[in-house]
């Protein structure tokens, strides 16, 4: 229960400082985490796994191709 706490103060703080909201959650929840005794090296590992998803990896190839239409003149409107 004391990382809700470490959690809600931390970004309730973080906010009033003016750290953009991005940041604030980070903060927040590596703060809670900490507070919770969760070890820092899972973080770390979690991460790295969670980047090994076939459907994550999609995301930034459909931008990419997007990009390559409009740069090639695929996706013009006809008139």
């Amino acid at each position: 229960m004391e990382a809700v706490w470490v959690l809600a103060i931390s970004l309730f703080i973080t906010l009033l400082l003016g750290i953009p909201i991005a940041f604030a959650l980070g903060i927040s929840v590596l703060l809670s985490l900490w507070a919770g005794g969760v070890p820092l090296t899972f973080l770390g590992q979690l991460s790295f796994t969670s980047l090994d998803s076939f459907p994550i990896l999609a995301i930034p190839l459909f931008i990419l191709s997007g990009a390559l239409m409009e740069t090639g003149g695929i996706s013009r409107k006809a008139h």
